[in-house]
């Protein structure tokens, strides 16, 4: 099992640490370096080594992999930084929009791989888009692996998909959370009990889960809920009438422009 330092430590790093642990890597394999205090506050509380600057340089060489988790506009200083410590570092980078051509210009001795994943990656249920730059052959097996263990991995052979990856599933949990928060509102109306609140939308997802797992379209789910004249119609057609699947995949639109405009920078 190899040695895998999160240089950064957000809640991409933090959902896959947590993922991490929940398939069986060993803690005593997970290092976290990070100047924020909250973060090492759950990194405690998750008995993650959280390690210091002067740790780094003493014990770089016993890092395997260098996991970056730095905001975008930081990566620079972080990759340099990580030099520092290990001349050669294999460097899996998170950082939205950042090319791996521009991370792996900073030193010819750097070998970088780029995933996109998603935060539910914290409960195996992740979804990851990976390119490799100029990972080995072995090392870039390990990472697909490894993350295939928090979900579904999507392998890309041209780094451009990661715009997507990250505009549909980087963002799309969000998407959800937000349309949740109508039901959220009903529902508290219902039964005035937050905890139960959240149960019942628990529930309803874990049904509308494993109804998709099934082989049947989405149009065959939706006409087996629905009843001529019955309350699923009525609110099918004002949906219609609002446009709101074109709504939709606007602000999917606006979320991979944005993700196209960060990788430009």
């Amino acid at each position: 099992m190899k040695n895998i330092l999160f240089y950064g430590s957000g809640n991409i790093s933090s959902s896959i640490i947590e993922g991490l642990l929940k398939c069986g890597y060993k803690k005593k394999n997970i290092f976290a370096y990070t100047r924020n205090i909250s973060t090492r506050n759950k990194l405690k509380k998750l008995k993650i080594n959280s390690i210091s600057k002067k740790d780094l340089l003493n014990n770089g060489h016993k890092i395997d992999i260098y996991v970056l988790g730095v905001k975008p506009k930081d990566y620079k200083k972080a990759v340099i930084e990580i030099l520092n410590i290990n001349q050669a570092p294999n460097l899996v980078s998170l950082c939205a929009g950042i090319k791996t051509k521009n991370i792996a210009a900073l030193s010819d001795k750097l070998k970088v791989v780029r995933v996109m994943p998603n935060t539910s990656c914290s409960s195996l249920n992740g979804i990851s888009g990976i390119f490799n730059h100029n990972f080995s052959k072995t090392n870039y097996v390990y990472i697909k692996n490894l993350f295939k263990k928090l979900g579904e991995v999507i392998e890309l052979e041209h780094e451009a998909g990661l715009n997507d990856i990250t505009a549909l599933f980087g963002s799309g949990p969000a998407y959800f959370f937000y349309i949740l928060k109508v039901y959220e509102k009903r529902i508290n109306k219902l039964v005035n009990n937050e905890k139960l609140s959240k149960k019942i939308m628990q529930t309803l997802l874990q049904g509308i889960s494993e109804s998709v797992n099934n082989d049947k379209t989405l149009d065959d789910l939706i006409d087996e809920v629905s009843s001529k004249k019955g309350t699923t119609e009525a609110a099918i057609k004002e949906l219609k009438r609002l446009h709101f699947l074109k709504n939709f995949d606007s602000g999917i639109k606006a979320a991979l422009i944005r993700a196209k405009e960060i990788s430009e920078n």
